[in-house]
C-alpha cells in the first residue's frame, strides 16, 4: 500500500512534468540532445534517454542514464544524413518501478554539405594605371575597373555609390588633392578592394588657407587670445578661430573637438562677432569663401570643478580643424589647469634645524633643571619614597617565600601518605 501511494502520487505530478528538450549539432552530422527533468515526483532514481528518427515514430534510442533528482541531462547521437530533418524527444521512468514519461516533440535539421565559393577580385585604374597619377589642376582623369566573382560593386573615399561589376567614369574638374578612390566588389566568396590616388600639380601663385586657433581665460580678466593659458577648475575661457581663405576655398566646414574636462557653453558661438546657432563640435559650414576672405569664430567655454581635477598640473590640447574639397587643416591650443592645496594645509620634509626645535628643547631644559632642584632640596622626598618601596618588598617576598615552603611540606606530606 506505501508503495502503490508513493507510485500514484508520482504519476500524478507526472502529469505536470515539461520536459524542456532541444537540440545542438556540428558539421560531423552528429548532434547533441538536450533534456531537462524539472520534477522528480519524490523519488530522485532515475533512467532517462532519447527517442530520435526521421519521424514522429522515432525508431531509434540513446543508452538509458542513471540520473539522480531533477536537473539537464544530455546525449550525442551520431551517423545522421545531411540536409535531413529529426524528431525527438525526452524519456524519463523512475529506476525501481515502470511509470515511463514522455517530453514534447521536437526536431533539427542536419547542415547540408558546405559549397565554398571563389572570391572576388577587382582591378581599378585612373587614366590606364594602377596606384596613382599626377594631373594638372582643374583637369579630370578617368576611373575604370573590371571584377571577377563579385554581384556588385561599393565606391568610397573620394567617390561613393553603388557600381556595376565593371565599368568607368570621370572624376570630373579636379581643383583640390590628393584624392583616394577606393572599389570593393562583393560576391558569394567574399570581398576585395583596390584603390587608386590623384594628385595634382602645383598651381603658382595659388594660396593654400590658413588656421589660427588662440584662447583667452575671461576669469582671469585677459583681453587678449593666446597660444596657451593657465587656468584654474571651473573658470570661464573664450576660444577664437581666425580662418583666412587665401587663394579661396569651397565647402568650408570648421570642427572644434574640446578636451575632456572642458564643456562647450550653450548659445555663445559667434561668428564675425554674430551670435550663430550650431554645433561647433559636430561642425558647421561656412559655404564658399572669396580669395582673401577672413572669418573669426568665438565661443565659450567651462573648465570642469576642482573635484575633476588631480593636484598639481593637468594640460589639455584642444584642436580646430577646417575641412575643404577633400582637403583639412588643424592648429591647437592649450589649457595648462592648475589645481592647488587648500590654504592653511602643508606637507614637507625636515631638512634641519628650525624654530620647532628650539620651541621644543627650552620648555625640556627648564623642566629638568627644576627637578634636579627639588630632589637635592628634598622638597620631593625621593629617598624616603624609595626606603619605603624597598621596605614593602622585602616583607612581600618574605612572605611569598613562607607561602612557598609551606605548600612544599603539605605536597611531600600528601604524596608520602599516597605512595606509602
Amino acid at each position: 500500500m506505501k508503495f502503490s501511494s508513493k507510485k500514484l502520487f508520482f504519476e500524478n505530478l507526472l502529469a505536470l512534468l515539461i520536459l524542456f528538450n532541444f537540440a545542438s549539432f556540428s558539421f560531423a552530422a552528429s548532434a547533441i540532445l538536450y533534456g531537462e527533468v524539472t520534477d522528480d515526483g519524490g523519488d530522485p532514481y532515475l533512467y532517462v534517454w532519447f527517442q530520435y528518427g526521421e519521424t514522429t515514430a522515432y525508431g531509434f534510442e540513446t543508452l538509458r542514464q542513471p540520473k539522480y533528482g531533477f536537473g539537464e541531462f544530455t546525449a550525442t547521437v551520431s551517423g545522421l544524413k545531411d540536409c535531413t530533418t529529426y524528431h525527438y524527444r525526452a524519456v524519463v521512468k523512475h529506476q525501481n518501478y515502470d511509470d515511463t514519461k514522455y517530453g514534447e516533440d521536437k526536431i533539427f535539421t542536419t547542415p547540408c554539405p558546405s559549397i565554398t565559393y571563389p572570391a572576388p577580385t577587382v582591378d581599378l585604374k585612373v587614366n590606364g594605371y594602377d596606384g596613382s597619377v599626377t594631373i594638372p589642376y582643374n583637369s579630370s582623369a578617368i576611373l575604370s575597373w573590371t571584377s571577377n566573382n563579385a554581384n556588385y560593386c561599393v565606391a568610397s573615399g573620394a567617390w561613393s555609390g553603388a557600381k556595376e561589376t565593371s565599368g568607368s567614369e570621370s572624376t570630373g574638374k579636379l581643383t583640390s588633392g590628393p584624392r583616394t578612390y577606393t572599389l570593393t566588389c562583393y560576391g558569394l566568396g567574399g570581398s576585395a578592394s583596390d584603390s587608386v590616388t590623384i594628385y595634382l600639380q602645383q598651381v603658382l601663385g595659388a594660396v593654400a588657407p590658413t588656421l589660427q586657433k588662440k584662447v583667452r581665460n575671461l576669469s582671469d580678466g585677459q583681453t587678449q587670445f593666446f597660444d596657451s593659458v593657465y587656468a584654474d577648475p571651473s573658470e570661464v575661457l573664450e576660444f577664437q578661430i581666425v580662418i583666412h581663405a587665401g587663394s579661396g576655398v569651397q565647402n568650408l566646414i570648421v570642427k572644434d573637438i574640446l578636451p575632456e574636462k572642458i564643456t562647450l557653453r550653450p548659445n555663445s558661438l559667434k561668428i564675425d562677432g554674430i551670435s550663430t546657432s550650431g554645433d561647433i563640435v559636430s561642425g558647421i559650414s561656412l559655404g564658399n569663401l572669396s580669395p582673401n576672405q577672413t572669418k573669426t569664430i568665438t565661443f565659450l567655454a567651462d573648465i570642469a570643478p576642482a573635484n575633476q581635477f588631480s593636484f598639481g598640473q593637468t594640460n589639455l590640447t584642444n584642436t580646430a580643424t577646417i575641412y575643404w574639397n577633400g582637403n583639412s587643416l588643424s592648429d591647437t591650443t592649450t589649457i595648462i589647469v592648475k589645481k592647488t592645496a587648500v590654504a592653511g594645509v602643508a606637507t614637507g620634509i625636515s631638512t634641519g634645524f628650525d624654530h620647532s626645535f628650539f620651541k621644543y628643547l627650552f620648555p625640556t631644559s627648564i623642566f629638568g633643571l627644576v627637578l634636579v632642584w627639588l630632589f637635592r632640596s628634598h622638597i620631593i622626598k625621593w629617598e624616603e619614597w624609595l626606603d619605603g618601596m624597598k621596605e614593602k618588598y622585602q616583607k612581600f617576598r618574605a612572605e611569598k617565600l613562607l607561602k612557598m615552603k609551606i605548600v612544599k611540606a603539605r605536597t611531600e606530606k600528601f604524596l608520602k601518605e599516597i605512595l606509602f
